[in-house]
């Protein structure tokens, strides 16, 4: 007999002979013989009774919607059985056996482990394949609505209707400021789902839909709380545009760059490393005079301040001066950093002139 919950690579047994099952759904199952140990034999026949058990319990619940207790004291039965000769079925053997299987991952669900202990799963007490506690009434259109979302996770009003006997006009009258009709979905949605995300572009398509359904009130309400929740728009003014904002296109700061130096500036960003690379096409003062700062041991070219711009950092430049043992030593040079970051504040402050 070929059981529902079979299927391709099930552990069966045809006569004395443990196999595997393929070719279901087609009009030729085959059935491919397992040499399997004397031991592994044992445990075949303790464990397929209790497969069977399993879904012949998941199963009749599920279908009925109602409490099988034969059938769950029958699986009760079945796994006590198997424990008793083979201990736990997450246990490494009988883990490792069940996976020969098709369907033995999903029977080691059938344990639970609870603070390092293993334990029988739900199904061996109470129903999985169905809520036994499932509300059946309620008093109020929102309580309806909150079993709607607690079953299926969004507005059922067919549902919703049947638990609280109210009309759907009226279902709707009362939930009015709580759930919004979305042509776009053709469906009601919670305020919350409904009025987020772009709801400027939400709003436009619905406008749409109302020059070619003008009597679609439902949507016209809808579109009305669409547009009280639409953001008052930002000021360029308002807006803070900082030289090195990463979102800002590459190609921006490059035209800034052309406009200061007075060449074309070539500028990469590498977000892997966060780094900015900056070089241009030909020199001129402005890059060699106007931008320079000079260090003891190096320049810092119009490039590199405007690098340590992109980056608001500043340069770290050194000098050698002697101590009082006639020692030369490293030192900060105060008087070439802060040159350079009086350079650097000049190109970051052109950059906000050159937007406006």
């Amino acid at each position: 007999e070929i059981r529902p919950d079979y299927k391709n690579g099930s552990l069966v047994k045809a006569g004395e002979q443990y196999g595997y099952l393929q070719g279901l759904g087609t009009p030729e199952v085959q059935f491919h013989p397992l040499r399997l140990t004397v031991t592994q034999q044992y445990r075949a026949a303790y464990y397929i009774p209790l497969r069977e058990a399993y879904h012949n319990l998941y199963n009749a619940e599920a279908e009925t919607e109602t409490e099988q207790p034969e059938l769950r004291e029958e699986l009760n039965r079945q796994y006590d059985r198997f424990h008793r000769m083979f201990r736990e079925l997450n246990g490494k053997d009988n883990a490792k056996f069940l996976l020969l299987d098709a369907g033995g991952r999903e029977m080691l669900s059938l344990e639970r482990s609870v603070n390092g202990k293993i334990q029988k799963a739900d199904i061996f007490t109470v129903p999985v394949s169905f809520n036994a506690n499932e509300v059946t009434h309620v008093d109020t259109p929102q309580e309806a609505l909150a079993a709607s979302l607690n079953k299926f996770g969004e507005v059922n009003l067919e549902y919703m209707e049947n638990l609280c006997d109210i009309g759907r006009q009226e279902l709707l009258e009362q939930l009015e400021e709580r759930i919004f009709y979305n042509p776009m979905m053709k469906s009601h949605e919670i305020k919350d789902r409904f009025i987020a995300g772009n709801v400027i572009a939400k709003a436009e398509w619905i406008e749409n839909h109302l020059r070619d359904y003008p009597d679609d009130g439902a949507s016209r309400k809808s579109l009305e709380a669409l547009r009280k929740a639409i953001p008052e728009p930002i000021s360029f003014e308002q807006l803070d545009f900082n030289l090195g904002e990463r979102w800002i296109p590459m190609s921006v700061y490059e035209e800034f760059a052309g406009y200061l130096f007075e060449t074309k500036a070539h500028i990469h960003y590498t977000e892997s490393i966060d780094e900015f690379s900056v070089s241009f096409e030909s020199t001129n003062a402005n890059i060699t005079d106007r931008y320079y700062v000079k260090g003891e041991k190096r320049g810092y070219y119009g490039n590199d301040l405007l690098k340590h711009a992109l980056h608001n950092t500043v340069p770290d430049i050194t000098k050698t001066v002697q101590d009082k043992e006639g020692n030369d030593i490293k030192v900060r040079d105060a008087e070439a950093i802060q040159l350079a970051d009086t350079k650097i504040n000049e190109i970051r402050s052109a950059f906000t002139g050159w937007l406006n």
